[in-house]
């Protein structure tokens, strides 16, 4: 059974254009760090997937080779962004 975040997520992406959704956290270290707590991926509409979406958990399975999208959100689950750092413009 989903989580209510996976809910949540899924509820995001399912009643909006939306094509994922990602809850990151602030995780008290020696600095604030912003960590990737959950995610939804609405692959539907994605050729060879039965379902029509995949959460934080599945999204390593390989399937996603071919997808941009899905191996961007894959990707993005390994970031860790510390509190007050940015790109300088």
């Amino acid at each position: 059974m989903a989580s209510q975040l996976q809910q949540a997520l899924r509820s995001l992406c399912c009643n909006t254009p939306w094509k994922y959704a990602v809850f990151w956290k602030l995780t008290h270290r020696a600095r604030m760090m912003l960590t990737w707590e959950d995610a939804y991926y609405d692959n539907n509409g994605f050729p060879g997937k039965k379902s029509s979406g995949s959460t934080a958990g599945n999204l390593y399975d390989g399937h996603y080779s071919n997808n941009h999208l899905g191996v961007a959100v894959a990707k993005m689950s390994y970031h860790v962004y510390s509190l007050g750092e940015g790109y300088d413009i």
